[in-house]
């Protein structure tokens, strides 16, 4: 482990990815090389560096808080030996804060759970090109499915009618009925969304849940099973702006 500075920039860049994509998280938050640069060249901020792991974190608050802006490591030991850097400052600050993932391993470090969630900011997700936006998702390997879908989307009529759903090996196609190569008649109860429900089962919300606030309709148990297992998961971004 050592120090970073402007100059570790694509190397924090690739490692930030490579442990975002062993975590299996979809779209991990990535910035350009110069913004990195410059966000490394904050002489406020304490940067370290290692081979699977990366920290930045400084004072908030005077002295009284530490505040972890970044804090990630794709191993057990690494992960370790960020927070124990961290907590080497017990005897000067009263807290630290920190913006983590929901299944982020630092609450499981502590003997005790004294890790808290204290801000949680709800965020609007609008899915505007719905064929480009499954394809660039991203799903979990093991999943595969097709199922027929009935969007509604008014401001949005490109979106809307019936689609053909398909995943398999890590990846989604969203294909119109109408454009298929060999055509068919969709299913008779498709599964039918709103631009709401669509973009809340994008984001990971179950069919229950949705089925229950009134956002899906149509389709089957073994339909709403599929795209549980496709699109569930617990949404995050860990770069509040």
């Amino acid at each position: 482990m050592r120090r970073a500075g402007p100059d570790d920039a694509a190397e924090i860049i690739a490692l930030t990815g490579r442990v975002h994509a062993s975590a299996r998280d979809c779209g991990p938050n990535t910035r350009d090389a110069e913004s990195v640069r410059r966000w490394l060249g904050d002489r406020s901020m304490f940067t370290y560096l290692a081979p699977d792991g990366f920290l930045a974190y400084g004072w908030h608050d005077g002295t009284d808080e530490i505040l972890v802006r970044q804090a990630i490591a794709g191993s057990a030991e690494t992960a370790r030996a960020l927070w124990g850097i961290v907590a080497s400052h017990a005897t000067m600050a009263k807290t630290v804060r920190a913006f983590v993932g929901p299944q982020d391993p630092v609450g499981w470090l502590t003997r005790e759970p004294e890790a808290q969630i204290t801000r949680r900011e709800p965020w609007m997700l609008r899915v505007v090109d719905a064929p480009a936006a499954i394809g660039a998702r991203g799903f979990p390997a093991a999943a595969s499915l097709s199922v027929a879908l009935h969007l509604d989307d008014a401001a949005l009529p490109a979106n809307s009618g019936e689609w053909k759903l398909a995943v398999s090996g890590g990846q989604g196609i969203l294909t119109p009925f109408r454009t298929q190569s060999a055509p068919q008649l969709p299913p008779a109860a498709p599964v039918r969304l709103g631009a709401r429900g669509f973009a809340a089962l994008y984001a990971g919300i179950p069919l229950p849940t949705l089925r229950r606030a009134g956002l899906a309709a149509g389709g089957n148990p073994d339909a709403d099973a599929a795209l549980d297992c496709a699109f569930g998961g617990a949404p995050f971004m860990v770069d509040y702006f």
